[in-house]
């Protein structure tokens, strides 16, 4: 069962979709028949949404509400800017670190440097660690 997730184009137009990831397939902007668009990628359901493949999307990656969890120090691209809400988390499920260009929990942008549930356990669980770049 797939939680609410929406995938959104540079241009903000919902797709209507849910984003469904078969297989263990990566995510590779798959609305983008030009490509040139840039895909982003927001969880909205109360539930968990797990990323366990290699992606490559480069656009922002949010989540407004419940839990994001990444399985994988590779489930993001180093470019994705990530939003995570007040009360919602993102999981970092996986030893190492995942780098990620920008990084705002609850509302305020974080400067560059090591985020993990050890400094921000309202907002990051698990074992991982995040880099901003």
């Amino acid at each position: 069962m797939l939680d609410e997730c929406n995938v959104v184009d540079t241009a903000g137009v919902r797709s209507g979709r849910r984003a469904a990831l078969p297989g263990g397939g990566g995510f590779k902007d798959p609305y983008d028949r030009k490509k040139a668009a840039v895909t982003a990628l927001t969880k909205t359901g109360t539930g968990t949404w797990t990323l366990s493949g290699i992606n490559s999307f480069t656009g922002p990656t949010m989540v407004t509400k419940g839990t994001l969890s990444l399985a994988n120090a590779r489930s993001l691209s180093t470019s994705t800017e990530v939003t995570v809400a007040e009360g919602a988390t993102r999981e970092l499920r996986f030893n190492g670190e995942m780098q990620v260009s920008e990084l705002s929990l609850g509302g305020k942008a974080q400067p560059a440097g090591t985020y993990s549930a050890a400094g921000m356990p309202d907002y990051i669980k698990g074992t991982g660690v995040l880099i901003v770049k």
